[in-house]
């Protein structure tokens, strides 16, 4: 079960492909969205909403992980997807400034 306390999930296939895909959308004990999941008849959809009041010209980002795999790297997915989560994957914030970081509002940056 996906709920909006989730920070971080991973769906896997049981089909013969074995394809995993995971998420992380925030980390732990940070803001917490909304979550949707709706059947649209092609497979079930997972929206994350976060409720955030901006003053005229503040700004404000979402950072969010996907990872997929297929086949025997399907099994590395759980791994990778926790040390995005906990941003210990040494390029998790790569390419992101100072200022960049400072405005991702769904991650706890030291």
């Amino acid at each position: 079960v996906i709920d909006a306390s989730d920070a971080a999930f991973v769906l896997q296939s049981s089909a013969a492909i074995a394809e995993a895909t995971g998420f992380a959308v925030r980390s732990p004990n940070s803001l917490a969205p909304s979550l949707t999941i709706s059947d649209e008849g092609f497979g079930l959809r997972a929206y994350f909403s976060w409720d955030l009041v901006l003053a005229p010209g503040e700004k404000a980002s979402f950072m969010t992980f996907t990872v997929f795999e297929r086949g025997a790297l399907a099994s590395t997915v759980p791994g990778r997807i926790e040390a995005l989560r906990d941003l210990t994957d040494p390029e998790a914030l790569h390419g992101l400034s100072a200022a960049e970081r400072a405005l991702i509002v769904n991650w706890i940056l030291q």
